[in-house]
């Protein structure tokens, strides 16, 4: 009996281990059934009926097959949102284009160049654009009629220039903008014409990292284009953007001054300076003065040590100098055309950079007013010209100020002719002694010198009548 009921026990297990379940369309569902059920070898009779840990298992698979039936409606949800974006969602813009005089507004292009977007970047631009509807026209037709809006206002006069910027959208090149600059600019210039208006119209391509850099600061491409047309590169020019940022200048004087930093930068790039070095002298003359008032006076003086063949490293040292050593600010920048000078004059006396600076930084110790500072420099030159070794010359130098701080007596205790070459009056050639000579007049000079005697008819003329 028992031997038979265990017989049927191993066909039932055999049937079930060979039971073909309805699929769920993944087969590894028949293999995990399987597995589950060779896992439990003899079923055991519990208070819940037969089978009941076979059942569990089998409910098992039932329910992964059911999560697995969520992921379908999941995944059309996912396809239907995707749908929705590429069919209903807002344009997208490829580019942007700037159109400035005085009042500056931008428009945003889609790939078709039909305006998305249209937006004042200032008051005078939103002003311009209040009751005018652009927004899917092509960008000629928009520009054509912002430009009409300019002269019907009156901004289109002969002195300004409209300047047209386009600059690519993220995720775009700007290789492809520059036809479309081109064309932009011919629409203004065709209009221009019609209206038969003088004002000039220029148009550029700008990098993103420009444009953005630019507008963060609060700039315009009109404030920056003069660099552009210089042939300053956009890397440069966003360089000199961030120096505000980099150095902490307050940012309304970084925009009031801008224009003025722009044109020492220029200055500075015709004078033939590298652009990185030319970066380098702003950033040492904005650190020098960060009130910027002396900004013009600091690149100019950078500049004749540049065209006097001064390294820039040697220029750079000069404009930090007068730290820790005495000299207040405002009489280093009040100075620094002498400095520059007087380091000239030792540069030109064949004086290596490095006995300069220090000459210069021991006339800083000596005399923080900077009044005596040639005085200083010029001992200097006339004890190397005398013969002396650099170094013998700056010892000398400096003992003779530590003995005499006053400089009253500088020259005797160098051993320095009182009167320098320099200040000795030229002899004056023997010819031009005889030019200062008074040359006698002539005898007939001095003849027609005599006062000549009246006639006596006229001296009867002269006589008061009564």
């Amino acid at each position: 009996m028992n031997m038979h009921m265990h017989n049927k026990k191993d066909e039932s297990l055999t049937r079930l281990e060979n039971l073909e379940y309805p699929q769920v369309e993944m087969p590894a569902h028949k293999q995990q059934l399987k597995m589950a059920l060779l896992a439990y070898g003899h079923l055991t009779k519990r208070s819940g009926g037969a089978f009941l840990p076979t059942l569990k298992k089998i409910l098992e698979v039932i329910v992964v097959k059911n999560k697995y039936k969520i992921v379908v409606p999941v995944v059309l949800l996912a396809l239907a949102l995707v749908a929705f974006q590429v069919f209903f969602a807002a344009p997208r813009a490829v580019a942007y284009l700037t159109l400035q005089v005085n009042p500056a507004v931008k428009l945003s292009l889609n790939n078709n160049n039909a305006v998305i977007r249209v937006e004042g970047l200032d008051e005078a631009g939103k002003t311009l654009l209040a009751g005018l509807d652009v927004k899917n026209q092509k960008m000629a037709e928009a520009i054509q009629k912002i430009t009409d809006r300019l002269h019907a206002a009156g901004f289109l006069v002969p002195e300004r220039t409209i300047v047209v910027a386009l600059h690519p959208a993220p995720g775009m090149s700007e290789e492809n903008l520059s036809s479309l600059s081109a064309a932009a600019e011919q629409v203004i210039a065709n209009r221009l014409e019609e209206l038969d208006l003088q004002t000039e119209v220029e148009s550029f391509v700008l990098s993103a990292e420009l444009y953005n850099a630019a507008a963060e600061l609060g700039l315009t491409p009109a404030d920056y284009v003069g660099l552009i047309k210089a042939g300053i590169s956009m890397e440069s020019i966003t360089r000199i953007i961030a120096l505000q940022k980099e150095l902490g200048i307050e940012k309304e004087l970084f925009l009031d001054e801008f224009s003025s930093l722009a044109a020492s930068y220029i200055d500075m790039i015709e004078a033939g300076m590298a652009e990185d070095g030319a970066i380098s002298v702003l950033k040492g003359a904005l650190r020098a003065d960060p009130s910027l008032e002396e900004l013009t006076t600091i690149t100019a003086a950078m500049i004749d040590l540049h065209e006097a063949g001064v390294t820039l490293g040697d220029s750079l040292a000069i404009l930090t100098l007068h730290k820790d050593r005495g000299v207040k600010q405002e009489v280093f920048l009040k100075e620094v055309t002498t400095i520059t000078a007087a380091f000239i004059d030792m540069h030109e006396a064949v004086v290596t950079g490095s006995t300069a600076l220090a000459t210069l930084e021991t006339a800083f110790k000596a005399d923080p007013s900077l009044e005596e500072l040639t005085t200083i420099t010029a001992a200097l030159i006339d004890l190397t010209e005398g013969g002396l070794s650099e170094s013998e010359a700056m010892a000398k130098l400096e003992a003779a100020l530590k003995a005499d701080p006053t400089l009253e007596t500088l020259d005797d205790l160098l051993e320095l002719p009182k009167e320098r070459e320099d200040d000795k009056e030229d002899p004056k050639d023997p010819k031009e002694i005889d030019d200062d000579k008074e040359v006698p007049k002539d005898p007939k000079e001095k003849e027609d010198d005599k006062e000549v005697p009246k006639d006596p008819k006229e001296k009867e003329d002269d006589k008061e009548v009564p």
